[in-house]
């Protein structure tokens, strides 16, 4: 698929499942990972994501050189009222270089993924995303389409929104993370202890947004003296809830209540 750039250079995006990634698509993918996380392994993409699910990857090529990658797993749960099934993305990776031409990218991708799950008339449907992150960027893009955003910067996630989460993970993954009232994946075993980023805070992490940049730094997900910044082991767990109502809602400022899901119980 074709993506909109306002750039002369040709950037296409390639849809596969992960079990049908070449060798060679699997040694690109460690090797964009590594240079912009050079603290992960050199196997992460292999033992952090190929082995753990079975997600849907969208690879994406500028002039043919890979600049971007972005996969997804997706797992239906119910609506405790209407025991309609909704939809939930996971945000499983996404890595991309600090270029002008791809910068909307993951945004693009993350729609076509969603359209692709729930057909064209996607935004008449409820569905839910989410992602662990220690980017505040992440959180921006959320918050700005998404009627329902946990956690809120300075109000504590409902319990019964966490048990939820944790269930979700616990069923997707085998086991679940210890989730504190804000949504902090405390030790997370993929990031090593501390990473300096201080070379690239500015263009990959910070956002406009003093509180959100603030919320990560007092969380201990981004730790921060003086002119250096560094990435703990801790994460950001950021849950979006969409519905056509909640939408409109939004639009005009107003307040939308708070989903009631509960994963469906497997057979």
């Amino acid at each position: 698929m074709n993506l909109t750039s306002r750039s002369k250079n040709k950037i296409v995006a390639q849809y596969i499942q992960a079990r049908d990634l070449s060798r060679n698509e699997i040694e690109e993918l460690e090797k964009l990972v590594h240079e912009i996380d050079p603290s992960l392994p050199e196997n992460h993409v292999q033992k952090n994501h190929l082995e753990r699910y079975e997600g849907e990857f969208y690879l994406i090529r500028m002039n043919e050189e890979l600049v971007a990658a972005v996969s997804y797993s997706c797992i239906w749960v119910q609506d405790k009222k209407s025991k309609r099934k909704v939809l939930v993305s996971i945000g499983e990776l996404a890595y991309r270089k600090n270029r002008k031409e791809i910068k909307k990218v993951v945004g693009q991708i993350s729609f076509k993924h969603i359209k692709r799950q729930l057909g064209v008339f996607w935004m008449f449907k409820k569905f839910a995303a989410i992602a662990i992150t220690v980017n505040p960027r992440v959180y921006v893009q959320f918050n700005s389409f998404f009627p329902v955003v946990h956690p809120q910067l300075n109000e504590n996630t409902p319990s019964t929104t966490r048990s939820f989460l944790k269930d979700l993970l616990l069923q997707h993954y085998g086991s679940s993370p210890k989730l504190t009232e804000k949504l902090i994946v405390e030790s997370n075993s993929i990031f090593v202890n501390r990473t300096d980023v201080s070379d690239k805070y500015e263009s990959y992490y910070k956002t406009k947004d003093a509180l959100i940049n603030d919320f990560f730094v007092f969380n201990g997900v981004h730790l921060k003296q003086g002119n250096t910044s560094q990435i703990s082991n801790k994460s950001v767990l950021i849950m979006g809830y969409y519905s056509p109502a909640g939408y409109l809602k939004k639009k005009i400022g107003m307040y939308t209540k708070n989903p009631e899901l509960e994963c469906l119980t497997k057979k």
